[in-house]
């Protein structure tokens, strides 16, 4: 059995990003998703692989930026390109360009020319192409040719740290009621309950164990759906929110036509995504995705950021840095916190057995 074949929620992704600070200028077009775009291209010209190296993920537009500035703005071509008109009366030029093709050749003509983030497939990807008469967004260039590049800026998101002092203090029973709550997908619960039932679950006896992928392979073979889903729900009455769990869960639901179960864990999956993707996105260190345990990193990146995983690196700030290769081929990094990780750790390998208690520290400095 193929489990990740089975799990169709790219719907859900919820990855949302900043980029990292630099001296480019860029401009507000009013445009619906915030994106702002730089005022110049980028010196020189590059190849895609190029931008690859040269750029980070989110400092390239994808096809849906540009097509965002075709739906959303008016576009004025001023005899060497267009000027691009924004919602709120502010602008910028996108000038036609000289561009290199895969010998290294200058075509001095200009052309409107643009590298997108985006693959096509292994030979060509994604880029703008306009003319005088007409504006392409959904034009594939030879990855060899070298073209201009704008890049773009994404509107800075606010983060909020999980309240782990409060968690801690809510007691037992009245987390086991809002547990309760989560698991028949009571629609009431907020954000703030969220967190609590999936942080809480460090507290309170909950946290999720090592899923077997071999011995759920083996039920699987064995059984069929419906023994998997059985294994899935005993495993889930004490780890109830271990997102691979629940995305396996929700797979075998659909697959036995169980529409009732399939919605109610979608949902769980769905409110546990949000929660962890209101601490972070994992793009820097202040912005570490918080989580509970290594499992969930990589749930996150699988199945739900549709990275390509590498080197994983702890860092001495208590954070675990992923290199990893989005779907568009690009190298970036991922990070996550996992100081409660750390101390659950420490806890488990102590000789002192008292109650655990957790306190988060920004500055913390951890030595392995």
């Amino acid at each position: 059995m193929k489990m990740r074949s089975l799990l169709f929620v790219a719907a859900f992704l919820l990855c949302c990003s900043t980029s990292i600070a630099d001296e480019t200028h860029y401009v507000d077009l009013g445009l619906p998703s915030g994106t702002l775009w730089a005022d110049q291209n980028e010196p020189g010209v590059y190849t895609f692989n190029e931008t690859v190296d040269k750029f980070s993920g989110r400092e390239m537009p994808g096809m849906h930026h540009f097509q965002e500035l075709v739906d959303n703005c008016t576009w004025k071509w001023n005899g060497s390109g267009y000027t691009i008109i924004g919602v709120n009366g502010d602008s910028i030029t996108l000038p036609a360009a000289a561009f290199k093709d895969c010998q290294g050749n200058w075509e001095e003509k200009p052309i409107g020319y643009y590298w997108s983030a985006e693959m096509y497939d292994k030979l060509e990807a994604w880029g703008l192409y306009f003319s005088k008469e007409k504006v392409w967004t959904t034009m594939s260039f030879i990855k060899c040719m070298a073209l201009p590049v704008r890049k773009i800026k994404y509107p800075k998101r606010e983060f909020q740290i999980p309240d782990y002092e409060s968690i801690q203090t809510i007691g037992k029973e009245s987390y086991e009621a809002l547990l309760q709550r989560f698991r028949v997908a009571d629609s009431t619960l907020s954000m703030q309950d969220i967190q609590a039932v999936y942080y809480g679950s460090a507290f309170y006896g909950y946290l999720a164990g090592a899923l077997n992928m071999t011995e759920l392979n083996g039920i699987y073979y064995k059984k069929g759906h419906q023994g998997l889903a059985s294994y899935l729900d005993d495993y889930l009455s004490s780890a109830p929110v271990d997102i691979n769990a629940i995305l396996f869960r929700m797979s075998a639901a659909h697959e036995t036509n169980d529409t009732i179960t399939f919605n109610r864990y979608i949902w769980m999956y769905h409110q546990l995504c949000q929660a962890l993707f209101a601490t972070g996105d994992g793009d820097s260190k202040e912005t570490a995705i918080h989580v509970v345990n290594v499992a969930d990193e990589y749930a996150l990146m699988n199945y739900v950021m549709d990275l390509q995983v590498g080197m994983q690196t702890l860092l001495t700030s208590g954070h675990d840095m992923f290199d990893v290769i989005t779907k568009n081929g690009r190298k970036t990094y991922v990070y996550f916190d996992i100081q409660l990780v750390l101390a659950l750790e420490r806890q488990m390998f102590s000789k002192d057995k008292s109650s655990f208690h957790f306190t988060y520290n920004k500055d913390m400095k951890y030595h392995h």
